[in-house]
């Protein structure tokens, strides 16, 4: 009995060496002492005496293969787990003094191809899908850092109250929107976290990029000018077409003096040169209080006022005409824009220039990203 016994702590000897980690040695540890027990208890008993045993060798292959079994799953279950481990948490990218770990990039990777599911977005290749989201984490790290320097913060309340919009855009309570959430299998606080994260970056692109850029009235009449063909639509063509004019009215009385209206005169032609060269009927009558500026907003060719109507049936988009001589001065119109009848395709000026802006906001957001890349230490793989 006494050389089985030492050939088990042969083995429990042999488990110990191999590197298997403090709490596989001490299940094992543990499994090895049963089995010692096991044997004396075995010994100790006249029934069921080695000796008496007609198959002694088989008893012995039975003990050593159960000691075998269990250095292997000790061996097994630590590569396992650390197999587990490493998949899950070793880093694939290092921004500055951050690291993106393997389980951040899986998640980003589930919930952009859910993103694009729901959206019935095509999903890109698992190669590409997976490059995306690496890059998507690396700016949102690099964004994130340079606001917490910046001292760009949300508080609860605000957090609080895009959670309650969010619930309400989508006819829920936030907590049917919670319960949804958790449903979906995501945590509820991964995602108030994540929101909280995205309310900080808008804060910070408002007050580093979109604080910053401006759109001009000529930039809004090159757009909109691009929206419409260039040829002129006469009012010949299509009896449901509407005209938006603007009208500038520069005052002069029948009694005026010839001095006066000579005057008046040549602020007309003023006025009617610098509209030609891009200002506006705004900006005009802050520099000219003395000018009138009234939007007529959309007409028809028999709504117009008739000393208009025999320039404006012949005008294109941005066209200038006048000065128009009426019984309350002299008149300057431009022609803001034409549209038919249930054309949805024509849009106004606040929609050119949120258009224009959402463009020039596009291009600075990529330039600036550009620069905290080039400026940041970033490692990812080959």
């Amino acid at each position: 009995m006494t050389k089985y016994l030492e050939s088990v702590d042969n083995l429990n000897f042999d488990c110990k060496k191999r590197h298997i980690g403090q709490n596989m040695q001490k299940f094992s540890a543990n499994m090895f002492n049963i089995l010692r027990k096991f044997l004396r208890i075995l010994s100790q008993s006249p029934l069921f005496s080695l000796r008496n045993l007609n198959c002694p060798q088989t008893l012995v292959s039975i003990i050593c293969a159960l000691s075998m079994l269990i250095t292997t799953m000790a061996v097994a279950k630590t590569h396992t787990k650390t197999q587990q481990e490493e998949s899950l948490d070793h880093i694939v990218a290092t921004v500055n003094d951050e690291i993106i770990t393997q389980s951040e990039l899986n998640q980003a990777i589930q919930n952009a191809r859910m993103q694009m599911t729901q959206n019935q977005m095509a999903v890109p290749a698992e190669k590409t899908l997976k490059a995306q989201a690496l890059q998507q984490l690396i700016d949102r790290k690099l964004q994130l850092q340079l606001a917490k320097q910046a001292g760009v913060t949300i508080s609860n309340a605000e957090l609080e109250s895009v959670l309650n919009n969010i619930a309400k855009n989508n006819d829920i309570t936030l907590k049917e929107m919670y319960a949804k959430i958790k449903a979906e299998g995501l945590s509820v606080e991964n995602y108030k976290s994540n929101i909280h994260d995205e309310l900080v970056i808008q804060k910070l692109e408002q007050q580093e990029i979109a604080s910053r850029i401006t759109v001009t009235p000529q930039e809004i009449r090159e757009f909109m000018r691009t929206q419409h063909k260039s040829l002129p639509i006469t009012a010949s063509t299509d009896v449901n077409i509407s005209y938006h004019l603007e009208d500038i009215l520069i005052p002069l009385t029948e009694t005026a003096t010839p001095e006066e209206t000579s005057k008046i005169q040549k602020l007309a032609d003023f006025v009617l040169n610098e509209l030609r060269h891009g200002k506006t009927p705004h900006d005009l009558s802050v520099t000219a209080p003395t000018i009138a500026s009234n939007d007529l907003g959309w007409l028809k060719l028999d709504e117009l006022p008739s000393a208009f109507t025999q320039y404006v049936s012949t005008m294109k988009i941005h066209d200038v005409a006048g000065p128009i001589k009426t019984g309350n001065g002299l008149h300057i119109i431009q022609l803001a824009d034409i549209r038919k009848s249930g054309d949805e395709t024509a849009i106004s000026k606040e929609q050119a220039q949120q258009m224009v802006f959402q463009k020039k906001m596009g291009e600075a957001l990529e330039n600036w990203m550009s620069k905290l890349r080039s400026q940041a230490f970033i490692v990812t793989p080959d």
